[in-house]
């Protein structure tokens, strides 16, 4: 009887804990998971192998971090030649929104030698399941990131709208030589939200002057707008960034005669700012500097043998020169009478 009650508080004792693991963990989701608390892996997230390549599993690093103070990372190790290993992080389970996306920070470190970083995504309702999950995106070192520092990435999960998953951050490595080889893993807030609006429709560049241009765009369907301008080829990240609530919205502050370039991103807030994807670059070019544009809304205001005109001034010109002609409704030979005046008037 002793040993029937040992073994029914065991059962009772794992499934409270397995309860307990697998719970969805309320600050992931919409809201992204930054790996800041002192336990790992976090309430919810499970780390799981497939029993190759022991020494490591992912653990939390503060060396190589994207946001605050910790990420999660997953280093290499000495598998032996002709062994694969898969390290598993596997998120909570979670319902996708409509419109859904995988977005998280990361980056690599090591080396290349065919290291594989899979996204992969599992609807059965046991996290630890691997057989279960299928692959939703792969990285190879080249695809992952460009360099070496921490860089968004997005992963579309539209199809399983509406339907609870587990999501898993999976290093796929097998070691052709003795020695260590492949590469290091890091991840950083991973979030699932819906994705941010994107600019629908073109944008555009108006009442361009030397030192100045009015963007328009319009179907962002966000409240906010991220701008970012620069010289013609600028690189992304490396440009002036400004914020707008709706379109037009006037740059100033340009460089006379310069080709430069626009894109325009919707910004979200859900649980913290996170923002769409880019437009399309748009190419305008300033005016030169002094340029002299023609006068605009000439009017003339007819007295007798005397007439007064009257325009909008334009451009950096300080004087005009006026051409008067008599007026014949028949063609006959004009005479032009030039006239030199600084302004209106």
């Amino acid at each position: 009887m002793k040993l029937s009650t040992r073994v029914l508080c065991c059962l009772i004792a794992f499934f409270i804990s397995y309860g307990s693991y697998s719970q969805a963990n309320p600050t992931f989701g919409n809201c992204p998971q930054d790996f800041e608390g002192t336990a790992f892996a976090p309430a919810g997230w499970a780390v799981l192998d497939n029993g190759v390549g022991l020494t490591r599993s992912w653990e939390i690093t503060t060396a190589v971090v994207g946001e605050g103070t910790k990420s999660a990372i997953i280093l290499r190790e000495n598998i032996g030649a002709g062994n694969t290993s898969e390290d598993w992080l596997a998120t909570p389970r979670i319902t996708v929104p409509v419109n859904g996306e995988l977005q998280f920070l990361t980056r690599k470190t090591g080396g290349d030698q065919g290291t594989l970083f899979n996204i992969m995504i599992s609807t059965d309702p046991v996290q630890a399941n691997r057989s279960s999950y299928v692959l939703a995106q792969q990285y190879t070192w080249a695809t992952l990131t460009t360099d070496l520092t921490f860089q968004e990435r997005r992963v579309d999960l539209s199809s399983y709208a509406g339907q609870q998953v587990y999501i898993a951050f999976v290093r796929v490595k097998t070691q052709n030589t003795v020695g260590v080889e492949g590469s290091n893993w890091a991840i950083d807030v991973p979030r699932v939200v819906a994705k941010c609006p994107e600019i629908i429709a073109g944008v555009s560049a108006s009442n361009i002057g030397e030192n100045s241009a009015q963007i328009t765009w319009s179907g962002s369907g966000s409240p906010q707008v991220e701008l970012e301008y620069g010289p013609s080829g600028f690189v992304q990240g490396t440009g002036t960034v400004v914020t707008s609530t709706g379109s037009p919205f006037n740059l100033t502050g340009l460089t006379a005669g310069t080709l430069y370039q626009v894109c325009i991103r919707p910004v979200c807030n859900s649980c913290g700012v996170y923002k769409g994807n880019w437009s399309t670059r748009f190419n305008f070019l300033t005016l030169p500097e002094n340029y002299c544009s023609q006068p605009s809304n000439l009017t003339s205001v007819q007295n007798g043998n005397t007439a007064t005109l009257s325009w909008v001034e334009t451009g950096g010109a300080t004087s005009w020169r006026i051409a008067v002609e008599p007026y014949s409704a028949q063609p006959a030979p004009a005479t032009t009478t030039v006239i030199t005046t600084t302004s209106s008037n």
